[in-house]
Parts: C-alpha cells; structure tokens; sequence
C-alpha cells in the first residue's frame, strides 16, 4: 500500500482511496549512525529505489552497483541470486 501511494497516487488511489489506516510494521534493523543511513538508504531513495527486492530489482542492481560501494554492489547481486 505504502508503496503504490508514492507511486500511483494520482492514477489509481486518488479516485478509489478515500480513507486509508495503516498500522506500521515492526522493523528492527542494525544500529546505524546517521552518515551510515545516508550513504545507505538515502543513496537507494536518491536512485529511485524504493522497494528492495521489488518486481524492478534487476534495473536496480545496475544502478546500484554503479553509484554505490562494492559492499553494496555485493549485497544487492546477493538478493538478485536468492
């Protein structure tokens, strides 16, 4: 849901969606400074990567590994292999 919002909010949710209550997931991840998440995640956002392993991950990988670290890279083929 939340990702069909930043998505096709004007072509479908606009017209359909009247009310919407999200209940947010439990996420625990790796203690991460500030600098960490956003030579990270705010790297992947900046790359229009918004779902990880999503239905266009292959083009993501690409453009991951062309703008990210190797650890990154690493990580991303990783995930395209499973």
């Amino acid at each position: 849901m939340f990702y069909g919002l930043t998505q096709i909010e004007e072509v479908y949710y606009g017209s359909h969606v009247n009310n919407f209550v999200a209940l947010a997931p439990c996420i625990y991840m790796e203690p991460k400074t500030y600098d960490q998440y956003v030579n990270s995640y705010g790297v992947f956002r900046k790359l229009g990567v918004n779902v990880l392993g999503g239905p266009h991950w292959a083009s993501h990988v690409k453009k991951i590994c062309a703008n990210m670290s190797e650890y990154w890279c690493n990580q991303a083929q990783r995930r395209l292999a499973e």
